[in-house]
């Protein structure tokens, strides 16, 4: 095995940060951080995607098995998991519910699953995506996605749409960002900028009551800040990382980072169980983080697991 590179460690580090912040955001209890979480923290997940894109020289039917086996193997076995353990409904309807995803699939344990239904596909046409090599052409179906996006928030043709499929159109763009930011250096000029973009966002908030959130397309209305905020605090979120990735911290959120999986999947079970003893937020959060943290360490040195579990 090769030693992991400095991208890939504070890349780790910068999941570890974003995971962290998904779990407060589910918790909720302070309305306005909530709010403000979701302005980014869903489309950043995106952009490291892109980031970590590489065109590989694979026979496309395989790089399509192994994406599906990646996202759906590890959606069925928590699914599965969790109903078992919550039995919510019955069998017939919860098949149903999943094999359908999406926001339909909405669960006390599951309402964040749609994030991996959605991931899936857009992986997939993301790869046919850069197989594009004339840049108008690309560019092109970059503005018609935004604008497909746009429609279809204003539109609702589905109560619900099969595996999330509407936001996948955004989602392939906030890709595409990630990958363009792969060698950004940060300097004055673009801090200054990054910083007047999240300043003047919350400016805009404060006349308007923005808010941004993807699932469902629920509230997904302004294409310039929609694009713009996740893409700034992106850039600040990264350099960050990196920053931390030279600290004494850097290897505790290297590993949560590592687990942002198996914490994406187990921690709104583990917030509605807790919720239900009264257990202080805060000690929510840290159960959330350091318990799947510390079996996925474990876990991981079972062959296949990481398959299952998710990686």
């Amino acid at each position: 095995m090769q030693p992991k590179s400095n991208r890939l460690e504070h890349i780790d580090i910068l999941k570890g940060l974003l995971i962290i912040l998904v779990v407060i955001g589910h918790i909720g209890g302070i309305p306005t951080l909530h709010k403000y979480i979701y302005w980014f923290h869903m489309p950043c997940f995106f952009m490291i995607s892109g980031y970590l894109f590489q065109a590989k020289k694979k026979k496309t039917k395989n790089i399509i098995i192994t994406k599906i086996q990646n996202y759906t193997i590890p959606y069925l076995f928590w699914s599965i998991f969790f109903y078992l353990i919550f039995i919510p409904e019955p069998i017939p309807k919860n098949i149903i519910r999943v094999i359908w995803g999406g926001s339909l699939n909405s669960l006390q344990y599951s309402y964040q699953f749609w994030f991996i239904n959605a991931l899936c596909l857009a992986s997939i046409i993301f790869y046919f995506f850069q197989k594009i090599e004339n840049n108008i052409i690309k560019n092109s179906l970059l503005i018609i996605m935004i604008t497909i996006t746009y429609l279809l928030s204003n539109t609702k043709l589905l109560t619900f749409y099969p595996w999330e499929c509407q936001t996948v159109p955004l989602i392939i763009v906030y890709m595409f960002i990630g990958l363009k930011l792969k060698d950004i250096q940060i300097n004055h000029y673009k801090l200054f900028t990054i910083f007047t973009i999240i300043i003047f966002t919350i400016i805009y908030d404060y006349f308007t009551d923005y808010r941004f959130s993807l699932k469902g397309l629920g509230c997904v209305t302004n294409p310039i800040i929609d694009l713009l905020l996740p893409t700034a605090i992106f850039i600040l979120l990264n350099y960050f990382s990196k920053l931390l990735s030279q600290s004494a911290i850097s290897l505790f959120l290297t590993q949560i980072g590592s687990a942002s999986m198996f914490i994406f999947f187990t921690h709104t079970a583990c917030i509605n169980i807790m919720k239900g003893y009264n257990v202080n937020h805060i000690l929510i959060i840290i159960f959330c983080i350091l318990s799947p943290t510390i079996l996925k360490a474990y876990l991981s040195k079972i062959k296949y697991s990481n398959y299952i579990i998710g990686k």
